[in-house]
């Protein structure tokens, strides 16, 4: 139960019964095709705060963001921003850095000693991303998205989430970068030093539709990823950027030979990251439906697993998996040479889970899916 519900009682003070709303957290999920529109709701966000602001942005180019930010600071709410190391030359960094606001720039570039090498191996600040989207406002109200920051064309998907336990659990992960503990800072085994922000993986929400949240590079979310693919029952369906993971693509393979529903849609950014791993999907995986969508600059990572029916019928358990960051190598080095890795990525994926036969709270993200796989190319 919220503490914010618990009541102390006197004999000067009555008790009243709680709010049955404050009993569970509320979520709401929106699919925007509109970055203004997007963007609009993060400046919203940003000015609702009274107190303070926890903010983590990938992309510091959409200046009327930043100032936004600027302004709740020169009003006296305490904000503490996360942006990509690389963004540090935006316009609008640049005058929050200039104003006095101080900044977190995180996943700066990695160097260390691997001993399976017996050889230095580094990673430029370009390979290690801040991929988190999210505004915290007052400690009361979360506003994350799959991006934020800039204008590029593109849906985006935006989660708005009330409830005292995911606030608690996100703002041990920003401290925890905003600390200076981010993706590349690694232990002596060369093992990610982000401790995991709490054991409450799963969150019940004022809807038929329960969520659970996890933190990268610390809680390896590809892998969760493949995980999913390999227990799927019936379809599964993935829309991403960038597609450059052999084990994903050997999963997807794996269910796709054996007859279930296996659709891929990557997006413009497909083959930037690792030409050979991308190959491991293009060339690899002949039962799986590839398309190519370039209409737009940017498209989310969402993963639906068993939306359709199983085979004889039955509604299996249904769940949308939404990343903040592209569906990148699980391991860092392939084949001998680095290349970009989820190990060295901050960010999130949100999971929704629905049991009922109708799965209301899924369907918007069904609809995201089924028009990015119209507009695509066959690969």
């Amino acid at each position: 139960m919220s503490r914010s519900i618990l009541l102390l009682c006197s004999g000067l003070v009555a008790c009243q019964p709680p709010d049955p709303a404050e009993l569970f957290n509320a979520l709401t999920v929106d699919v925007i095709a509109d970055p203004a529109e997007a963007e609009a709701r993060f400046v919203e966000a940003v000015g609702s705060a009274s107190d303070s602001l926890h903010v983590a942005l990938p992309d510091g180019d959409n200046t009327e963001l930043l100032e936004a930010l600027g302004d709740a600071w020169s009003s006296g709410v305490e904000v503490e921003l996360v942006i990509d190391h690389d963004q540090r030359e935006d316009p609008g960094v640049v005058a929050l850095i200039d104003a006095g606001l101080q900044i977190t720039l995180a996943d700066a570039g990695l160097t260390y000693f691997e001993f399976n090498l017996n050889d230095e191996v580094t990673w430029a600040s370009t390979d290690t991303i801040m991929s988190h989207a999210y505004v915290i406002s007052d400690r009361q109200r979360l506003l994350a998205a799959t991006t934020a920051g800039h204008l590029r064309s593109g849906p985006r998907i935006l989660v708005s989430f009330r409830g005292e336990e995911i606030l608690e659990d996100y703002l041990i992960e920003h401290n925890q970068i905003y600390g200076g503990i981010d993706a590349t800072a690694v232990t002596a085994f060369d093992s990610p030093a982000k401790s995991i922000a709490d054991f409450r993986w799963r969150y019940g929400t004022d809807t038929p539709t329960d969520l659970e949240v996890w933190f990268g590079p610390q809680e390896r979310l590809t892998k969760r990823v493949i995980d999913a693919v390999y227990s799927a029952r019936s379809a599964v369906w993935v829309l991403t950027n960038e597609l450059a993971n052999d084990g994903l693509a050997r999963a997807l393979q794996d269910k796709a030979a054996f007859g279930f529903d296996v659709r891929v849609v990557v997006g413009p950014a497909f083959r930037s990251t690792s030409q050979r791993l991308a190959d491991e999907l293009l060339q690899d995986t002949p039962d799986v439906q590839k398309v190519q969508i370039d209409s737009v600059e940017d498209v989310p990572t969402l993963i639906l697993v068993d939306l359709p029916p199983d085979q004889e019928g039955y509604p299996p358990h249904a769940r949308a998996m939404i990343l903040t960051h592209d569906l990148v190598s699980s391991a860092r080095l392939y084949r001998g040479q680095t290349v970009v890795t989820d190990q060295l990525i901050d960010g999130a994926m949100w999971v929704l889970s629905n049991r009922t036969p109708e799965r209301t709270e899924l369907l918007g993200l069904d609809a995201l899916f089924q028009e990015q796989f119209d507009l695509g190319e066959a690969l």
